[in-house]
């Protein structure tokens, strides 16, 4: 209908068909050629329209097609995506168990440690209270037999004092000879007298500093001496004793026998007990002036020329 009413528009639009209605002029046909071309223009135009029509058939058809795939292809990722989610809350989940019963082992064990260390302290002080008695039982144990072996040393010791020999020094009263010169020579002799109950043994008579004379008196304390007993030295029996004989002279007497000066004999003699111990019999003897004889001990000093004994 539609390409009708367009053949007759253009039929109508044609000069020569318009002006055959209105004259006279004989009616000449219309050129086969023109015919033809608009016939032509015609059928391409209804196939370029079938063409366009199919083509728009086909890409109508490729695009539900490509929707289809792309809607599987959703539905595929989406399934992989959601088994890839149950997997990781799988997961997690799993973490998140082996998670609490780390610390639900984990405190168990700071549970244990403080039961352990609350047990350990409680065990230490314990030992600690139990060792500081003990060792006060040892200390009062300790302090007893320390006073026990005390008293039996000095009882023992006691008994070898009382069953060793005892080697005692006699006065000095020596002879005095007046010399020319305000000189003077004094001799005598001191006895040594044993009397413990044993022998003594091993004696040996010191004689470094046994005289000085004319000099000040000493202010220090005569020098200790250790005792040596000699193993070639003679022995002397209870009861006995044996002389040392001092013979010396010296000058300044009238400073001596007026007290500015002094003079005085130092002996000693050491010996071996039965217990062979060592010991040391040792004796001193000062001029007095005022007393006009030695006396046994040396002073340390002298007021108003009377001496002072320690």
């Amino acid at each position: 209908m539609t390409e009708e009413s367009d053949k007759g528009s253009e039929g109508s639009r044609v000069p020569g068909i318009i002006s055959s209605q209105f004259s006279n002029a004989p009616v000449m046909p219309a050129p086969a050629q023109k015919k033809d071309t608009k016939e032509n223009q015609g059928g391409n135009g209804t196939e370029t329209l079938q063409n366009v029509r199919r083509e728009l058939h086909w890409l109508e058809v490729l695009n539900f097609c490509g929707q289809i795939i792309l809607a599987a292809v959703g539905i595929v990722g989406v399934c992989i995506y959601g088994r890839q989610l149950r997997v990781m809350q799988g997961q997690l989940d799993e973490m998140k168990r082996s998670g609490e019963q780390s610390t639900e082992q984990m405190w168990s064990a700071i549970g244990n440690i403080n039961w352990m260390a609350r047990s350990m302290d409680w065990s230490q002080k314990s030992t600690k209270q139990s060792m500081g008695e003990e060792v006060a039982k040892l200390q009062l144990q300790v302090d007893q037999v320390k006073r026990s072996s005390d008293a039996q040393i000095k009882q023992l010791a006691a008994f070898e004092d009382a069953q060793s020999a005892q080697l005692v020094a006699g006065e000095f009263n020596p002879a005095i000879t007046a010399l020319p010169g305000d000189s003077v020579e004094f001799t005598g002799v001191i006895e040594i007298t044993n009397d413990g109950p044993t022998v003594a043994r091993e004696i040996f008579k010191h004689g470094g500093d046994a005289f000085w004379a004319a000099i000040e008196l000493p202010t220090s304390p005569r020098p200790k001496m250790t005792p040596t007993p000699t193993p070639n030295g003679s022995s002397l029996a209870p009861g006995k004793s044996f002389e040392i004989r001092v013979g010396e002279g010296t000058g300044m007497w009238s400073d001596i026998a007026a007290g500015r000066r002094f003079m005085g004999v130092d002996i000693a003699v050491s010996y071996s007990d039965i217990f062979h111990r060592p010991q040391l019999e040792r004796e001193c003897y000062t001029y007095s002036a005022q007393n006009k004889r030695f006396l046994r001990g040396c002073p340390r000093e002298v007021k108003n020329f009377v001496f002072q004994f320690p």
